[in-house]
């Protein structure tokens, strides 16, 4: 039996592209359970598994199915079927609704599919292809039935799998007597991902561990597992790591984890990720997703792993009523101030996450949370749209009625081509408006959003920002400002088009969306580039990076606002405001990484910029030339990693979409470094005080670890 696996990636996209674990995991799975019985062959690239189908067809073609490639593997099915009728076409993931109805709705949408398995794929798909081989056919009809798989046949019941591990599998920590995380072979270790590690153009992905304990409405990740989490072995895992160490070419590592520093497993996971960096020059970025209730963990993680990787605290929402909805708990602000200032006094950036329009969300509540972000300390605040997945609550037509979303459709940006002649894009279904959140303030807050991701995120202008803080003024005021001023230069150039866009980029449903994009005069455009299919915020964030003039003026107009609404000593404005622009490093490719600039200051103002934490304490004063001098520096590794790949980019002829590409992959970086010891390092927290301990006893057990 010729199996292909496929987790396909678009022609043309800004999306980071992953060594594809996933379909690796099911290979091994099926090669594990029939051996000599079968052959499996892996693709990611939409071109390479259409020739292959062309040239090779196979008996079965499986599909993975995410939000960023699902109208593309349904191409490659629908064109699979034309080439070999009767080959068995599969597909498994989260992109569809898992329960009877959904599975069988999408399989009714999509005949190009003869079967569909949601939750854990290894063993149902093993199990359908020893049905296959026990039977020897690829007709569902003759199949019947197999548990595990939906079946697109009418009337079919679909059942789940939930195979029971051998005793031996008891002895493992963490292991669970339902799930495959330990079941199957490694895909790594037996070589299987080889071809993939030797492209540096992949970003290897690792899984220590499956699985959610929480169950946020908005969040799909702990469906598959019940809101278990479910642990791979330890020495194997580790194993995994250094055969990656030793063979990628990659320098960006991701980890597919929930919920790293959940478990005491990933601080071993932690130093042992700094020792193969210490080898083998890889990873320099980490990236990973903090654990939500284990503070103390978290913590030690951060600090074995440095400024390779930076620590998110993600709250969605500082609103009580809204938190309560979408079920989720956070720790208390003081908790998390606390917590934001031990790890910036180790030097780490500190991030966060908000979501709209949520569950009971308003415009009010929402901009509260904002301020509550900014007064809390957090380094980053990043803020998106809610995306409608599959599968979870909030997706559910029950959610829908009761909080009165209104969705649209846009594309996404993560990528689109053309394939045998057709133009392929992925859809996005966000919501827009809520009974609580109208259309217009949704309009409205992108403005205030963009300003943020400008100042405040990416840092361009944010000593004058802590300065307000400082003084009483909080950000969101001035982007406030900002956002109305309808004359300015940044409103004309950035503002107002990037509104304008928006509106635009939304249609009412996912079939008006798909017919407008697939008009000749619309698809050509993008051939050409006169249309893009960007991730707005980004694309006019790196038009303002190029826009030097334009970025001068618009840190000017914060200093202009800070000085109409506040009795501010002008010299001490004037001095962080030179110190905001000198902080940019306009010329992104000079290798000069390094600078030292003189500041005229008064003492007193001297001292309020210590008080303030806008330079280091341990900055000196000269009181004879009345100055003090900053040294900037610009990391060398970091502008290796980004102009290396903004030359990759054709820099010099098309700046924006370089700049675009490095930013949305992680590796843009804009500002020079100096040191400022932004937060004491001694703090009151008490790790050992698990505030998730404080849940009332039913709600308790969503926050335990599958035994």
């Amino acid at each position: 039996m010729k199996i292909y696996l496929c987790d396909l990636v678009h022609d043309i996209g800004q999306r980071t592209r992953v060594i594809p674990l996933g379909i690796g995991t099911i290979a091994c799975a099926v090669k594990d359970s029939y051996n000599d019985q079968i052959s499996t062959k892996l693709f990611i690239e939409a071109k390479k598994i259409i020739e292959k189908l062309k040239s090779d067809p196979p008996d079965v073609l499986a599909f993975s199915n995410y939000i960023w490639n699902t109208r593309l593997s349904l191409k490659i099915a629908k064109l699979a079927k034309e080439i070999k009728p009767n080959i068995l076409t599969v597909m498994g993931g989260p992109h569809a609704r898992p329960d009877q109805e959904g599975l069988k709705n999408f399989l009714d949408k999509n005949k190009q599919i003869d079967a569909y398995i949601p939750f854990e794929g290894e063993a149902p798909f093993a199990a359908l292809m020893g049905e296959c081989l026990k039977k020897k056919t690829f007709d569902i009809k003759k199949i019947g039935f197999v548990q595990g798989s939906f079946l697109n046949l009418e009337n079919y019941k679909f059942e789940r799998l939930m195979v029971k591990n051998d005793d031996t599998s008891k002895k493992e920590k963490y292991n669970s007597a339902y799930y495959t995380i330990n079941r199957y072979s490694s895909p790594y270790l037996n070589g299987d991902l080889d071809e993939f590690l030797d492209d540096p153009s992949l970003s290897p992905m690792l899984e220590s561990n499956r699985g959610c304990p929480y169950s946020c409405t908005f969040c799909a990740w702990g469906i598959g597992s019940g809101n278990k989490l479910i642990k791979k072995n330890l020495d194997r895992f580790l194993d995994e790591m250094w055969y990656i160490g030793k063979k990628t070419k990659g320098d960006v590592w991701f980890m597919a984890d929930a919920n790293f520093g959940i478990v005491k497993d990933d601080i071993t996971i932690a130093k042992t990720l700094k020792e193969i960096n210490k080898k083998y020059g890889s990873p320099k970025t980490f990236i990973y997703h903090t654990a939500k209730n284990n503070a103390k963990l978290v913590f030690q993680v951060a600090n074995i792993l440095g400024d390779s990787a930076p620590v998110n605290i993600a709250v969605q929402s500082f609103d009580p009523k809204v938190l309560d909805k979408i079920k989720r708990k956070n720790l208390n602000n003081k908790e998390i101030s606390q917590f934001i200032k031990m790890h910036q006094a180790e030097g780490r950036t500190t991030t966060t996450d908000l979501l709209i329009p949520q569950s009971a969300e308003t415009l009010e509540s929402h901009l509260t949370s904002m301020r509550v972000g900014f007064e809390l300390g957090f380094d980053v605040i990043n803020t998106n749209i809610l995306r409608m997945l599959p599968g979870t609550e909030m997706e559910s037509d029950k959610s829908r009625k009761e909080f009165g979303f209104k969705t649209l459709w846009r594309p996404m940006d993560s990528g689109h081509g053309f394939y045998e002649g057709e133009f392929i894009f992925e859809t996005d279904e966000s919501i827009m408006e809520t009974s609580t959140f109208s259309i217009e303030e949704m309009h409205y807050v992108k403005s205030i959003h963009f300003l943020t991701l400008l100042y405040w995120l990416h840092g361009v202008g944010k000593p004058l920002l802590k300065l307000a803080l400082n003084i009483g003024i909080n950000p969101i005021d001035i982007f406030i400002f900002l956002a109305k001023d309808q004359k300015s230069e940044l409103s004309q150039k950035i503002l107002k088009p990037l509104q304008q866009e928006y509106k635009e980029e939304w249609f009412e449903s996912e079939e008006e969306l798909i017919k407008h994009y697939s008009k000749k005069e619309v698809y050509e455009k993008l051939a050409t580039g006169e249309v893009e299919l960007k991730k707005l915020n980004l694309k006019y964030f790196a038009n303002m990076i190029v826009e030097i003039d334009l970025l001068a003026s618009s840190i000017d107009s914060i200093k202009k606002y800070i000085q109409e609404n506040s009795k501010i000593d002008k010299e001490l404005l004037e001095t962080v405001s030179k110190l905001a622009f000198d902080t940019l490093k306009t010329d992104l490719t000079s290798p000069d990484l390094s600078k030292t600039i003189d500041y005229k200051v008064s003492k007193e103002n001297f001292d309020c910029l210590k008080k303030f934490q806008i330079i280091s304490k341990d900055e000196a004063y000269n009181d004879e030339d009345k100055s003090f001098s900053l040294n900037f520096y610009f990391p060398e590794e970091k502008f290796m990693l980004m102009t290396n790949k903004l030359k990759e980019l054709n820099f010099e002829e098309n700046p924006k979409n370089a700049i675009y590409t490095a930013v949305c992959i992680g590796i843009g970086k804009f500002l020079y470094n100096v040191n400022t010891n932004y937060a004491v390092k001694e703090s009151s927290y008490n790790f050992d005080k698990n505030p998730f301990e404080r849940l009332p006893e039913d709600q308790k057990e969503i926050a335990q670890i599958h035994p």
